[in-house]
């Protein structure tokens, strides 16, 4: 009894307060509250199959009212429609094709929107066990304008989804979705960018992961140019350099031919092309520049258009010449464009190179020896080759001398000490009228027996004394280079290096002055002749040579010698 009334007292007083709610203006009423926000994406979908259809479960969110499923049997690529309005939290799709593998997605929805979407694991072909492996590897190479994607080959795999992008873009773009192929020719790609390629392998259970390549760098810009010079027989490239570039690649064809390769891998930045190059024949050479990155595009040379005929012979070769030197000149024939000129001073035995490539139809040839006679030898040539030869007449020595070797021996000279008396020996001469004067050459005795043990004799040039006429002045003009000690009993040719010049119709010296120890006696020994006959070649160069020998006693002065005989000596020069 106690209890129902304090359940009665309870419920009056729950009435009481309702009423005094109402009074005071209270409203009562039962109202549906719809959600605020779209569901939640489905944490997982289930997938199973039967013969002919997919059944997809496990996805249902709470305040979702409905369901968009879809199904796609590409990996993604494609999408097929199950329903868009799906009520239950299963579904079944029929007419599936059993030897396809498939995914499903699903979102979830409700009144104010639908949710994201959830993928489920990609199902298997009936009888197929699994997708392939992701590729362990994808290799990249580039030419100009492409990528090259290889190495990505897995077993099992029926097709390849291959994708790339270039560095600081965003989105993949599709290279394909469904080749076959090991290695894939990307092209359009932009040659002074880096980019990644991304493969994966897929058959009729599904695809496998994603591999991507490592950054691919550009490769070297193309050539700006190719340069390209021909030969007789061979075509010499160069100018292709580019900063970069570790390796070239360079083919070549003949306007009637096909490409060939002439350095498919070379370092070199001038390449020379010698097979299969005709002189008759056009050509273009084209050169790609790489590196590890890959290749550019190829630059062609412009075209290098036939040789021209080979120039005939020079129809002659002529000589002249003046003190050590040979002009030779041939006339000039039109085509010629250079010259390979030699010369010879033993009838062509022997022959010494003048120029090679000299541009002009004449030419002079110094430092040569004007008691030589000489041949000259020319031939003419252009970018087709060279003539055949012609050689100059030979072009006779210049040189003129006067001596007196060949006169009878009447005496010896002797150039020495003697105990306490020294002797010195100068013999005269004279030069001939030729108006320019003249450069000596050299000087040659003949010595007799030597006495002792004199250790050297000096052969010098002396101009005549101012102070003592018809005399060696005090200096020496030049000093003569010849055996420090004289040969005995043979003739001694001692030259004269330099300048060496002599004026015309002037008297000068052979000054010869021995070396020897501090005691005792030692000499050399001159030949002299009393004759007076001497020789000038030419006959009529207008040289002599003085009668009487000349001596200086202990450094005295010159006097013509007891004897009246003279030295026997030669003296050649040639005309300046």
């Amino acid at each position: 009894m106690t209890a129902l009334r304090r359940l009665g007292n309870v419920t009056i007083r729950f009435w009481i307060l309702t009423l005094a709610l109402l009074a005071a203006g209270a409203v009562f009423s039962a109202t549906y509250v719809a959600a605020n926000s779209p569901p939640t994406t489905p944490a997982s979908v289930s997938l199973t199959r039967a013969d002919g259809t997919l059944t997809a479960s496990g996805y249902a969110v709470s305040d979702a009212t409905k369901y968009h499923v879809t199904y796609s049997d590409d990996g993604g690529g494609s999408w097929s429609l199950a329903s868009d309005n799906h009520a239950g939290t299963s579904i079944t799709i029929n007419g599936v094709d059993d030897a396809k593998a498939y995914i499903v997605g699903v979102r979830a929805g409700n009144a104010s929107g639908w949710s994201g979407w959830r993928n489920s694991p990609s199902i298997n072909a009936i009888g197929q066990s699994s997708p392939p492996s992701t590729p362990s590897t994808v290799t990249v190479t580039r030419e100009d304008g492409t990528l090259i994607a290889s190495g990505y080959s897995v077993s099992g795999a029926t097709k390849y989804h291959v994708t790339y992008r270039a560095n600081g873009e965003g989105n993949w773009r599709l290279a394909s979705n469904n080749h076959t192929g090991t290695s894939i020719t990307i092209t359009g790609v932009n040659n002074a960018k880096t980019y990644v390629v991304g493969v994966r392998a897929g058959n009729a259970s599904g695809w496998s992961g994603w591999r991507n390549s490592a950054s691919i760098q550009p490769a070297p810009a193309a050539p700006s140019v190719v340069n390209v010079k021909r030969g007789h027989r061979e075509l010499v490239v160069s100018g292709y350099a580019v900063p970069g570039a570790t390796k070239y690649y360079i083919i070549y064809k003949a306007s009637d031919g096909d490409w060939l390769p002439a350095a498919l891998d070379t370092a070199n930045t001038t390449t020379t092309i010698n097979r299969s190059v005709h002189k008759d024949k056009t050509y273009i050479v084209a050169v790609r520049a790489g590196n590890g990155n890959g290749w550019s595009g190829w630059r062609i040379s412009k075209s290098i258009p036939p040789l021209p005929s080979t120039p005939s012979t020079p129809s002659a070769v002529t000589v002249t010449r003046a003190a050590g030197t040979l002009t030779a000149s041939t006339p000039v024939v039109a085509g010629v464009t250079k010259y390979h000129v030699t010369y010879s001073s033993d009838g062509g035995g022997s022959w010494s190179l003048a120029a090679y490539n000299h541009t002009s139809a004449s030419i002079t040839i110094s430092g040569v020896d004007d008691t030589k006679t000489y041949i000259v030898g020319m031939r003419a040539g252009n970018e087709g080759g060279w003539s055949r030869w012609r050689n100059s007449p030979p072009a006779a020595n210049i040189a003129v001398s006067v001596d007196n070797l060949g006169e009878t021996r009447s005496a010896f000279g002797s150039i020495g000490r003697f105990g306490a008396t020294v002797n010195r020996r100068a013999a005269g001469f004279t030069t001939g009228s030729n108006s320019s004067g003249y450069k000596l050459q050299s000087v040659t005795l003949k010595m007799g027996s030597i006495v002792g043990s004199p250790t050297g004799l000096t052969a010098a040039i002396h101009a005549e004394s101012a102070s003592s006429q018809g005399n060696p002045a005090a200096s020496a003009t030049y000093t003569l280079t010849g055996p420090t000690s004289p040969v005995a009993n043979a003739e001694n040719t001692y030259s004269c290096a330099g300048a060496c010049s002599l004026n015309k119709d002037t008297e000068y010296f052979l000054v010869l002055s021995p070396t020897f120890p501090s005691t005792g006696t030692h000499y050399y020994r001159a030949e002299l002749t009393r004759s007076d006959n001497q020789t000038n070649t030419p006959a009529d160069a207008g040289w002599s040579l003085a009668d009487v020998i000349k001596e200086s006693i202990n450094g005295g002065n010159w006097t013509d010698s007891s004897f009246s005989d003279a030295l026997k000596f030669k003296v050649t020069a040639t005309p300046k």
